[in-house]
């Protein structure tokens, strides 16, 4: 068995993203055009959503990374006026590693998946909608979807204002608990997604094969 930690280093997911974990500009850019090319070959997508190409970021190191595509247009009033409809937050396409509930194994089976040619080879990637609405009582959510008409997880969002250039920045934290997706919205918000890496499952603050 490993530990979680050494995994998450081998994936560039450590403790801390560093300069060369996050992709640069124009790399993440064309990842997003690559990857969006396909988003007509998910069927049924919980809602409507309009890529903002020019502002996707991405984290990779090896084979393992993620690339976010923020709602175009999206503004700090879109969230703060949200209701109980889905406001399209994001797609987060991800190879290797995914979004997951703490302590569970990845599910590709409930995932999208799709193949994209990289170098003359078919990759098979993951491809996640995400939205936000407002509970009764007023708590935002981010709801994460997968391949089912159900969100896969759900998340606080969380008022948190922060620096940032774009409208959208994701950042990964780790340590032998697990590993955390920071989202960061519109220099307000800010939600967590539990991640792990593909073919393990984390559980008791370890990681092994299924």
């Amino acid at each position: 068995m490993k530990t979680l930690l050494s995994i998450i280093c081998v994936a560039a997911i450590a403790a801390t993203v560093t300069a060369q974990d996050s992709l640069p500009t124009e790399k993440a850019r064309e990842l997003a055009r690559l990857l969006d090319s396909h988003r007509g070959d998910l069927a049924n997508p919980p809602f409507k959503f309009d890529p903002d190409l020019q502002n996707a970021q991405g984290i990779a190191k090896d084979s393992n990374g993620m690339v976010i595509i923020p709602q175009k247009g999206l503004k700090q009033s879109d969230v703060a006026k949200a209701g109980s409809n889905m406001l399209p937050i994001a797609m987060l396409w991800c190879r290797n590693v995914a979004p997951v509930q703490k302590r569970s194994p990845i599910d590709v089976e409930k995932f999208r998946r799709v193949k994209v040619s990289e170098r003359g080879q078919k990759i098979e990637v993951y491809a996640f909608f995400l939205g936000l609405a407002t509970e009764e009582g007023g708590r935002q959510e981010l709801r994460v979807y997968g391949a089912g008409a159900e969100p896969l997880l759900r998340s606080l969002i969380m008022t948190m204002p922060s620096r940032q250039d774009t409208p959208i920045e994701m950042a990964v934290f780790g340590d032998d608990t697990g590993a955390t997706l920071m989202l960061s919205l519109l220099g307000k918000y800010q939600t967590e997604l539990n991640i792990s890496i593909a073919g393990e499952t984390v559980a008791e603050g370890k990681a092994s094969k299924p």
